[in-house]
């Protein structure tokens, strides 16, 4: 059909911009890119700013590239 949509991937690539103080993934820095479950991802809207929140528990893996 013509409004037909190819299904999403269940895993998105993110960058990670910055890490709590209580992370307990120590080898985890600043600009790795992460899979995630992409349900898993919670947004945050502040100030006319979009933030996307991840759970440490919920990262598969970091890429290596």
């Amino acid at each position: 059909p013509d409004d037909y949509k190819e299904p999403e991937s269940p895993y998105v690539v993110c960058e990670v911009l910055n890490i709590a103080d209580t992370c307990s993934i120590a080898h985890l820095k600043i600009g790795d890119e992460i899979v995630v479950e992409r349900r898993m991802l919670h947004k945050v809207d502040i100030s006319d700013k979009t933030f996307y929140l991840v759970l440490e528990n919920y990262i598969y893996g970091r890429l290596y590239r």
